[in-house]
């Protein structure tokens, strides 16, 4: 593998090459240097032009001599030492080139007849430190007549780089993004031309959603691309090089970026009593027939919907019960809040309703998930309460602190419910409760107005939650050791999360008020950036769910429409 050509004369030669951190043209002095005349014969000499760190320049020959070249020796492959020679900046033999570099003119005497030179450069003096870039020919000198030998460079491969060239592709459509892979010598330089070993790329994706173009690369310059089919893809594909005897292999991450796959308006509906009434489209999460269901809390009914948008309409026993938020039970069936009909309802794919009266009148329930026991858990607002449906259906209510203002609760890694409250008269909190009613820690927020909403578990181990008023994202520890990350929007009123299949959190942002645009965010655990998607609608986001495939799903309303939309994250 053969990465460049240096000139050997009898009477001169040029050695020439580049480097810097993207790499850089060699350079060629217009017409011979004149040197001093040797104190020893000289039947050869080398011209070694080595180029600024800085320069960045059409390459004309593939020749490479880094940078960070500070001397060359050439010795016969017999082991006979013709040289080291000093061709670092200042040297007495080099003289400034053109772009900021140095021409630098050594002299040797070869032995007459059949020689294998090798020639190394290095990046300290007197042929020490780490070997750049080296090469070795096979030729005949001449004593008495001008030959010229052409020598070939190899720079020597210290590390790897490897990125995507910074393109993001949309979920659901096909794309081939290019892949920049990088050899660097022992100065961090670029290699340019051929590689004096092969780097191996391999793809994680398992789905065959992505594929390399090419997974062996010997020279600079190959293109390699990743091929993106445009599926939906669960996790990210991670993209590693390797070479042999280079450490710590280096990756990249291929994500694709968050699209609108489609948007359905939704009118305002007939209520029972005949009115046109709007929507209000809250709770929504997928039932086991790949169907959305959706709370629609205005006109008191529940919307079955299906994946392409087509609707129809359940009414609870209850009239104007105001159903809320939703969660899929252990039995498959989707079980909902009740704010104004004090009830949880319970309603199967098939659209048969069963309620559950809440023993405490006017308790305002919101809330509701899967309990660490399987249980179906809600809390009550306006009684500051959190309930349990027992199997026979019946209900245990559990006291929280009085005015506490439950808004929502998850099941925890530690196997307790999680409660976020926003109390009229005392600080927000989080708070811990055992699946036996026991308030086991109180978590105090900092700011008594972040007003906690949308509580969820993460894959790292911890909470999440959103802070409507407080303008953040939180991340909570186990222990109560509270992160947060500030969103790019100025009030995002952040009212749900849920975790992607990527591990991903990603929140409802439903806005201060109706003129706001609705948006979606999502952070990755163990990161601190936030990315939003634009709805590019007033949409006041209420809700968010992901399907069995992994897509997201939001319900919001704007007056007096509801909107419901896929995107693929």
């Amino acid at each position: 593998m053969k990465i460049g050509r240096v000139l050997i004369a009898a009477a001169a030669a040029v050695l020439t090459g580049c480097g810097g951190s993207g790499g850089s043209a060699g350079i060629t002095p217009s017409a011979p240097i004149p040197t001093a005349s040797p104190s020893a014969p000289v039947n050869a000499q080398f011209v070694v032009v080595v180029p600024a760190a800085s320069v960045m320049q059409a390459r004309v020959k593939p020749q490479y001599i880094s940078a960070a070249a500070r001397s060359v020796t050439i010795v016969l492959q017999r082991g006979d030492k013709l040289g080291a020679f000093d061709v670092s900046q200042g040297s007495s033999s080099c003289k400034s080139a053109s772009g900021g570099g140095r021409t630098c003119t050594v002299g040797i005497n070869a032995p007459a007849g059949n020689d294998t030179f090798v020639v190394s450069a290095y990046d300290q003096p007197g042929g020490a430190g780490n070997v750049l870039a080296t090469g070795t020919i096979v030729q005949t000198v001449s004593s008495s007549a001008t030959s010229t030998i052409a020598v070939d460079l190899t720079g020597v491969t210290a590390s790897i780089k490897v990125s995507l060239n910074g393109t993001i592709a949309q979920s659901g459509t096909a794309a081939s993004i290019p892949i920049v892979v990088q050899a660097l010598d022992a100065s961090g330089n670029t290699i340019l031309g051929a590689y004096d070993r092969t780097i191996t790329l391999t793809d994680s994706d398992s789905s065959g959603h992505t594929s390399l173009s090419v997974t062996s690369i010997i020279a600079s310059g190959t293109a390699v691309a990743l091929n993106y089919d445009g599926s939906y893809m669960s996790a990210n594909a991670v993209i590693s090089a390797s070479a042999p005897g280079i450490a710590a292999p280096p990756e990249t991450s291929f994500h694709t970026a968050p699209a609108i796959a489609a948007q359905y308006d939704l009118p305002p509906f007939t209520a029972q009593d005949g009115s046109q009434t709007p929507l209000g489209a809250s709770g929504i999460v997928q039932g086991p027939d790949g169907n959305l269901w959706i709370a629609a809390a205005t006109v008191g009914a529940i919307v079955k919907m299906t994946p392409d948008g087509k609707t129809t309409m359940y009414w609870p026993p209850t009239l104007w019960a105001f159903p809320q938020e939703e969660v899929v039970g252990k039995d498959g069936a989707i079980w909902f809040t009740e704010r104004d009909g004090n009830n949880i309802g319970r309603v199967t794919t098939s659209g048969s309703f069963t309620e559950y009266p809440i023993p405490t009148q006017y308790s305002n329930p919101l809330g509701i998930c899967v309990g660490p026991d399987g249980n179906i858990w809600f809390v009550e607002q306006v009684t500051s309460m959190v309930g349990r449906v027992n199997g026979d259906g019946s209900i245990t209510e559990f006291a929280l602190p009085v005015g506490s203002f439950p808004n929502d609760l998850t099941a925890g890694p530690d196997g307790n419910l999680w409660i976020d409250t926003n109390p009229f008269e005392a600080p927000s909190a989080i708070l811990v409760m055992s699946t036996n009613g026991t308030l086991i820690a109180t978590h105090v927020l900092a700011n008594s107005n972040e007003q906690p909403y949308g509580i969820v578990a993460g894959p790292d181990g911890n909470l999440w939650f959103g802070e409507y008023t407080g303008g953040a994202l939180a991340r909570m520890t186990t222990s109560g050791e509270l992160t947060e990350y500030a969103t790019p929007s100025s009030v995002p009123g952040i009212v749900s999360l849920a975790v992607s299949k990527q591990g991903d959190i990603w929140f409802a942002e439903s806005g201060a008020a109706f003129a706001t645009t609705g948006q979606l965010g999502y952070i990755t655990p163990g990161r601190s950036t936030i990315h939003e998607v634009y709805l590019n609608m007033p949409l006041h986001v209420r809700n968010i769910t992901f399907d069995s495939a992994g897509a997201l799903w939001y319900s919001g309303f704007y007056d007096p429409d509801s909107n419901v939309g896929k995107v693929i994250p």
